[in-house]
């Protein structure tokens, strides 16, 4: 006698996805970069040694650098040097990016994590790492220097300076996110970072620029960095004309000029960065950081449905 048994349906397969939540997968993923950050010294603890270094150089190079004439250009000189040369050595940090990637394209492929997480632990892991080696080198290069006193300037020029290395930090970010090959990823973002020092007002005026060429005036990272920085630090200064045996000669006129002196707002007149607003631009440096690190989720999500 055969007795037929009822056997239960088997459930219906499920279609694969993510068992943890987005959030719950970026606070895993940023844990864990902390935990790399602080042991691998090539991601970040080698470009903070760099960087302190670099500050005791230019410091001690445009040591007190005073209120006389000469002392303007000297100005102009040193705030270019810590956007151009400080924001293109951020390149420093493609080889740990690009180590880490072989990890995130194994996992990630496996299912393991979403990329939007991943882009988001990225975010977080780097933003203490850069702030740490703005702080670091601003609190050496401003006092030796002797930039525009005062707690409330020396702070707006360090949100200048975080911004603007997040920025570049970004701007490799998403370089290396569409071409993970170490020395194509380092030669690209050398290019653009040269291109951006051409058409940044650095070396040409903005009315001297070719009209071609505009619109990467106004795409330039380095640009935004630069007039704030500026704006922060002529402006509400004083400086001395040039006295010689003849008398007093004032190339920037305005209302001092009799007291053989003139302001560090008239040279941003002359320069045509007197409108600038020091937040608006850290504005602006914020949205190209979202801007670029949304293009390197794009990569990694183009590059993994390829």
């Amino acid at each position: 006698l055969c007795v037929a048994r009822r056997v239960p349906a088997a459930a219906p397969l499920q279609p694969r996805g993510f068992r943890a939540s987005l959030v719950s997968q970026t606070l895993t993923l940023t844990h864990r970069g902390f935990i790399n950050a602080g042991r691998n010294i090539v991601m970040y603890w080698i470009r903070v040694a760099m960087y302190i270094a670099l500050a005791v150089l230019m410091g001690t190079v445009w040591f007190n650098i005073g209120v006389a004439f000469a002392a303007v250009q000297k100005r102009l000189g040193v705030l270019f040097f810590f956007v151009a040369f400080l924001c293109f050595m951020s390149v420093a940090g493609i080889p740990a990016f690009l180590e880490e990637k072989h990890v995130f394209d194994r996992e990630h492929g496996s299912g393991a994590y979403k990329a939007l997480a991943y882009v988001f632990a990225v975010t977080l892991t780097s933003l203490p790492f850069i702030f740490l080696i703005a702080t670091c080198f601003a609190v050496i290069v401003y006092w030796l220097i002797g930039l525009h006193a005062g707690a409330a300037a020396f702070f707006r020029f360090l949100a200048v300076l975080f911004i603007s290395l997040y920025a570049a930090e970004s701007l490799c970010l998403m370089v290396s996110g569409f071409i993970p090959i170490f020395v194509a990823a380092l030669t690209i973002t050398s290019f653009i970072n040269g291109f951006y020092m051409v058409v940044a007002e650095f070396f040409v005026p903005r009315g001297d620029l070719p009209k071609f060429w505009i619109w990467g005036h106004f795409l330039c990272y380095q640009k935004y960095g630069y007039e704030a920085l500026m704006q922060n630090e002529l402006s509400g200064l004083i400086f001395d004309c040039v006295r010689t045996a003849m008398g007093c000669t004032c190339i920037y006129v305005d209302d001092l000029n009799a007291t053989c002196r003139f302001r560090g707002d008239t040279v941003l007149q002359v320069l045509e960065f007197d409108t600038v607003s020091v937040g608006a631009w850290c504005g602006v440096l914020a949205a190209m950081s979202v801007g670029y690190r949304a293009l390197f989720w794009l990569a990694l999500v183009f590059r993994h449905n390829k």
